[in-house]
């Protein structure tokens, strides 16, 4: 889910599930008027009941469907609803059918009003790519395996279910025969695309909060030889606990029946850059892209 504005004037604010995001006047919202507060609205979604509460923080009016919250009072909306960060000013659609919810649909936050129709976002690029022939590597009933368009490695795929599930916060106890499945066809994968290069390290595993809509096992070498790494958010989301191995998520599921919240690990990908055989620091990707080939 994400806040998107109707005129396409700033770029689109991931909603996590369950996650306080703050939006007003800023540079990244290109609200400008000094009577919306910097912290004007509160929104948080939930994408398991498929709703977004939204609370006015701001002192001046903010209203939904043209009845004004009030400062410090909530307001939970599902639905199509029309959702106004000052009076007359800043206005958007919020578009929430539940076909598309479940799927990580968009609320759109922005100025000025407009009419905003179903539209696709990066976060929700893997629907596509399942289906993508040029990327897929294997199917079965259960799976689909494709290559990862942005490879942060030189060998780096995503294991899919076919079955429509959001995240690993969306999973139960009934999937943990699904993730056994998914850990065993990622093992198969490594193992081929290798040609039995038995130095090629691999990890299977999952991001504690993952950018893109629809759960997905990554696949990696740890090799890190790629050009599509680029940042230190990369480098981190894989580096670090933040990347959680699939084991972990397995047991979790067999024993509580449900998934660990991991939100707060969000702070890693600010870590500092350091290499993940002998955990020298380095101050720049170039210096550590560099020293990893020869640490290797």
């Amino acid at each position: 889910m994400y806040l998107q504005c109707c005129n396409h004037t700033h770029e689109p604010i991931m909603l996590l599930d369950g996650v306080a995001v703050t939006i007003g006047r800023s540079a990244g919202t290109k609200i400008l008027d000094k009577l919306c507060s910097r912290t004007q609205l509160q929104i948080v979604a939930n994408h398991s009941k498929k709703y977004a509460m939204v609370k006015q923080l701001g002192a001046n009016p903010s209203q939904i469907d043209g009845i004004n919250i009030g400062q410090d009072r909530k307001c939970d909306k599902k639905g199509t609803s029309s959702l106004k960060s000052r009076e007359n000013m800043h206005n958007s659609q919020k578009n929430k059918t539940s076909e598309n919810f479940d799927n990580g649909t968009a609320a759109d936050v922005g100025p000025p009003r407009a009419t905003v129709s179903k539209s696709s976002h990066w976060s929700q690029g893997l629907k596509s790519s399942m289906t993508d022939s040029s990327l897929q590597v294997y199917k079965d009933d259960r799976v689909i395996v494709i290559k990862d368009k942005y490879p942060k490695a030189k060998f780096h795929f995503l294991v899919m279910p076919v079955e429509n599930i959001v995240s690993t916060v969306h999973l139960n106890s009934a999937h943990a025969s699904l993730l056994d499945h998914m850990w065993k066809v990622g093992r198969d994968i490594a193992k081929r695309s290798c040609d039995d290069d038995t130095k090629t390290r691999f990890r299977y595993g999952y991001h504690a909060v993952p950018s893109m809509s629809h759960l997905h096992m990554h696949v990696i070498s740890q090799d890190f030889d790629s050009p599509s790494l680029k940042t230190k958010k990369h480098w981190n989301s894989f580096t670090t606990e933040y990347f959680v191995d699939a084991e972990d998520i397995i047991h979790e599921i067999k024993t509580e029946g449900k998934v660990k919240n991991r939100r707060h690990m969000t702070e890693l990908l600010k870590n500092a850059l350091r290499c993940h055989i002998c955990h020298t620091e380095l101050k720049n990707m170039p210096q550590l892209k560099k020293h990893i080939k020869d640490c290797r």
